[in-house]
Formats: structure tokens, C-alpha cells, sequence
């Protein structure tokens, strides 16, 4: 029955995840039955270099360490590395058992990269301490220095740069030991970025410069590209813009064609930088645009923070509006960033603790129920504390919130002050009717804006050059007809024209969002409460 359960499976192109079930409940010489099955789908999605196939006389730990080892790869291959976790961990507690080393390091060093992926960086230090011991008992320099590179590369991301740099010397030492170019200069790239961390640029330039040498006698194109960023980001702190931009645009064609999406998210910061260093905004804002839709793909949320700030900066003497949107996405992410820090640095104190407290076990047992009675009367406390700070931390965001809404509802009040006053001052009423030739020319600024906002260009800038004049004559256009300054005119329709959607059509939220202009819905829902005090869900509930 079991059998005809796994060809059934195989005939309806079940998912790995339902064979791997099927395995787990199998038993006996079906088990190696349900094994081939898991294996026969892992090759055709081409996980597996080559089709794996195993007799009935294996033994049950030597399938279950390979299929779950194999389904963590799969995991992998998905980019789900919190799925792929469990698996690996089994799958290394089994080849610890059978004293596997080889197999023992394999699972251990890709346990270890998910749990970097992941955030997990105490769990993976701990698993690449396995991975390390596998390899140096099995005496492998070639794994070893796999693995003690993998150690520097967890530490890196720890922010840990001092350990980073210890050990990717000793994998340094170890490709040197091996005479392997390739992985030579693999280690100088990464010696490079740790150094460029620490904020010793010259040092890393000569790395980036070595590992750029190395991959060129071996002619590696990509690792040449990548090179030339690094070498590109050593430069930049000494004013070498020339120099830095040219290797960027050298690297760029490479790095597309390869889909090196990591490298090719920091040539394009990195050109943003050197746009705003030479003021060219609007070149600026090509490149940070790049780069936002590279990290929003990635969640590579430090330098999707670099890549909105960038764009900030190269939007603010143009479309302050948008400019504004992209420094709240640079402040939410700085906060998640944040939260972050403080999750990691909270799980190592706990992860040190915990050693601690079983070094000390002996101790502790003499004063058993001293320890337990003063332990639960320290853990009330500690939580009534967490939660009393939660709650403070709460209801202080949301007061500052609710502060910068009024604070920004009394400016754009103020604003309509304003604009009311000054139009009053030039005998404008919004009830008077406009003189024909004003109205053509009204008629004439909308069907241009309604084309630009089609576009996704709309500002003072673009509204000018599609009506053939100059901002300066535009303003003054539309302070003689309108009463309005142009930007003040262009914010205004751009909710008006929202507000128009919503009544006229049943088109959802996103939808109109992106027909104004703006592809981030939660963006949207912030600039339009801003403009008008409400949500706008709450406003089509009350046109309703």
C-alpha cells in the first residue's frame, strides 16, 4: 500500500515536503523505496547533481542523513532558510551519531549559513564550531578552510569585525597552505570588506586590489567585477570619485549579466554617492532607485536604508514630497534595524548566561531551593519590568505619533491659511468663475499633469518642461489664475485625483495608489491621511 502511496505521489508531481512525509512514516525496506522517491523528484527540480538511488538493505540512519541533508539543499535553493533549519539539524545530530565526519561538517557549515541568513548568529557560531571540529579531526584543510571562512563571514555580520579578522587570516593561511588561487582570492575579497568595516581603507584597497589580480590571471570575469566594486568602495573615503565611478560602470554590465544582485545593489549605491558628491541629482536618483528596488527584493535592510536616504537627498530640491516619503522609509527601516541589534545582543547575553549557568552547576544544586525561590521571585519581577518598559516604550511611540500627525495637520492647516490669505490678497475665489482664457489654460495644465502622473513624473520640473515654459513663469502662471504656488497646486491634485477614484470608481486602494504615482500602498495611506486627516479606507467608508 505504501508503495503504491509513493508511485501515486510520484505520477501526481507531489512536492518534496509530501514525499519527505511519506519517507518519515515509512518503515522496514520501504523506506528505502520512499528515499528514491524523494531523490527521483530532488533531480528532476535539479537540486542534485546526478540521480541518487539507494537498495533495500540500507540502513535507515544512512537514508534519513542523506534525505534530510538533501531537502535542506532544496530548502536552500528556495531561498526558505528557516525551513531548511530543521532538516539540517537532524540530519547532523545522525551523522554526529554514525561519526560521519565529512557528512558531519557538510550539515553543520549549512546549518550554520541558514542560521546567519536567518538572524540566528549564537545558534550559528555554534553549528560552525561543529563544522570546524569535523574538519580538523577528519584533518581536510580543504573543509577547514571552507569552514573557517564561513566562522569569519558569521562574525562579519555580527559586527564582530576583531573575530571576523582573526579568522579569515586563518583561512587566508590555509588557501595559501593549499596553493588554491580561486580561494585566495575569495579571502582577500572578504579580508577587504571586514577591513573596509573597520574603517582601515587602505588596507582593504590593498586586499581588493590582490584578490582583483588573482581572479584576472585566472581571467574570472564575474569575480573581476565583483572585485572592482570593492576596490571602487576603498577608494571613495579618499575623494577618488573619478577613479571609483569608472570601475562602478566597468563592473555594472557584469554584475547584471550575471545577476550578482548583492554586488550589484552596492555599485549602484555607490554611484548615487558619487552623483550627490558631484550634485548631479538627477543621475543621483537613477542609480538610489536601483538600488531600492534591488534591496526591496533582497530585504537587505541596511543598504535598502543607504539606497532611500540616497534618494532623499537627490529628490529634495525637486519633488520635496517624494524626498519626504523616502526619509520614512530610511527612519522605519533605521528602527527595524535597530530592534534587530537589540534581538541579537539579547540572545547572546542569554546564550552566555546559559554557559554560565551550567559551569557552575555544582554550586547551584547545593543551593537548590535557596536558587529556585529567589529565581522565580527575580523572574516576576524582571517580567513585571519588561512589561511595564513595553508598555511605557508603547504609549511613548504612539504619543510621538500621534504628535507628528497633529504637527503636520497644523502645518498643512497653516498652509490653506496661507494660500486662502494670499488669494484673497489677489481678489481669487475658488466660486469665481475663471476667464476663458484661463480656463483653457487650466484645461491644458491638467491634461499635462494627468500625462505626467500616467508617467510617474510628476513635479514642478517636468509640469514646466511639458508646457514649454519655465518653472519661474509657471509659478507666477499659477499665482496670477489659480491663487496657488505650482507644488502646493500638484499635491493638491494628486489627492484630489485620489479622492475623485475613489468616489467614481470601485477601484481598490493599491489600485489608486499606483494611478497617483505611488507603488507602496502603506506610503500612500500615510501621505493621504496626512493631506486629508484620513485613512483611505476611512475615507471611501464615509462616501459610502
Amino acid at each position: 500500500m505504501l508503495k503504491l502511496l509513493i508511485i501515486l505521489g510520484l505520477l501526481t508531481a507531489h512536492p518534496v515536503d509530501s514525499l519527505v512525509n511519506l519517507f518519515d512514516r515509512a518503515g522496514g525496506r520501504e523506506k528505502a523505496v520512499a528515499a528514491n522517491a524523494v531523490f527521483a523528484r530532488l533531480d528532476e527540480d535539479g537540486v542534485t547533481d546526478s540521480l541518487m538511488v539507494f537498495d533495500k538493505g540500507t540502513h535507515p540512519d544512512t537514508l534519513s542523513v542523506h534525505v534530510w541533508y538533501w531537502v535542506g539543499e532544496a530548502k536552500m535553493v528556495e531561498n526558505d532558510f528557516g525551513a531548511a533549519i530543521p532538516y539540517f539539524e537532524k540530519a547532523g545530530a545522525l551523522a554526529e551519531k554514525g561519526k560521519n565526519l565529512s557528512l558531519t561538517s557538510d550539515c553543520y557549515a549549512e546549518l550554520a549559513y541558514c542560521q546567519t541568513r536567518e538572524g540566528n548568529l549564537v545558534q550559528a557560531v555554534d553549528a560552525c564550531e561543529k563544522a570546524i571540529d569535523a574538519d580538523t579531526r577528519l584533518g581536510d584543510k580543504s573543509r577547514l578552510a571552507v569552514s573557517v571562512n564561513t566562522m569569519a563571514y558569521i562574525y562579519h555580520m555580527a559586527r564582530r569585525n576583531e573575530d571576523a579578522e582573526k579568522y579569515i587570516r586563518e583561512a587566508l593561511s590555509l588557501a595559501k597552505e593549499l596553493n588554491d588561487t580561486s580561494k585566495i582570492a575569495v579571502r582577500h575579497g572578504t579580508l577587504s570588506d571586514i577591513l573596509m568595516s573597520m574603517g582601515r581603507f587602505d588596507e582593504a584597497l590593498d586586499n581588493a586590489r590582490e584578490a582583483f589580480r588573482l581572479d584576472s590571471a585566472t581571467n574570472n570575469i564575474p569575480k573581476m567585477a565583483v572585485r572592482k566594486v570593492q576596490i571602487a568602495a576603498a577608494l571613495f573615503p579618499s575623494g577618488q570619485y573619478d577613479k571609483a565611478k569608472s570601475l562602478l560602470l566597468e563592473a555594472l554590465p557584469v554584475l547584471e549579466q550575471t545577476g550578482n544582485l548583492a554586488s550589484l545593489g552596492i555599485c549602484c549605491n555607490q554611484l548615487g554617492d558619487i552623483a550627490c558628491k558631484q550634485e548631479a541629482w538627477d543621475e543621483a536618483a537613477k542609480w538610489f532607485g536601483t538600488a531600492v528596488k534591488i534591496y526591496s527584493f533582497t530585504g537587505e535592510k541596511m543598504n535598502e536604508s543607504h539606497a532611500h536616504y540616497g534618494m532623499y537627498q537627490a529628490l529634495r530640491h525637486s519633488d520635496p514630497a517624494a524626498a519626504a516619503l523616502h526619509l520614512e522609509k530610511y527612519a522605519y527601516l533605521n528602527d527595524d534595524i535597530y530592534n534587530e541589534d537589540v534581538s541579537r545582543m539579547t540572545s547572546e547575553y542569554n546564550a552566555r548566561y546559559e554557559n554560565t549557568q551550567l559551569q557552575n552547576k555544582n554550586k547551584l544544586l547545593k543551593m537548590r531551593n535557596l536558587y529556585l525561590g529567589l529565581s522565580s521571585l527575580l523572574l516576576i519581577v524582571i517580567l513585571a519590568l519588561a512589561f511595564a518598559l513595553y508598555a511605557w516604550r508603547s504609549k511613548a511611540k504612539q504619543s510621538e505619533q500621534e504628535q507628528r500627525y497633529a504637527l503636520l495637520r497644523e502645518r498643512f492647516s497653516h498652509l490653506e491659511k496661507e494660500i486662502e490669505r494670499e488669494s484673497s490678497e489677489l481678489g481669487y475665489r475658488e466660486d469665481q468663475p475663471l476667464s476663458k482664457p484661463a480656463g483653457e489654460w487650466l484645461d491644458k495644465v491638467h491634461a499635462a499633469m494627468q500625462e505626467l502622473l500616467a508617467e510617474g513624473k510628476l513635479d514642478v520640473t517636468s509640469l514646466a518642461d511639458k508646457l514649454c515654459v519655465s518653472s519661474r513663469q509657471l509659478a507666477r502662471k499659477f499665482n496670477q489664475t489659480m491663487g496657488y504656488s505650482t507644488q502646493d497646486y500638484i499635491l493638491r491634485y494628486r489627492i484630489d485625483y485620489a479622492c475623485r477614484l475613489f468616489d467614481e470608481t470601485d477601484k481598490n486602494i493599491t489600485e489608486v495608489a499606483r494611478e497617483c504615482g505611488i507603488d507602496d500602498i502603506a506610503y500612500f495611506s500615510r501621505f493621504f491621511r496626512k493631506m486629508t486627516g484620513v485613512s483611505p479606507s476611512e475615507y471611501r467608508k464615509r462616501k459610502a
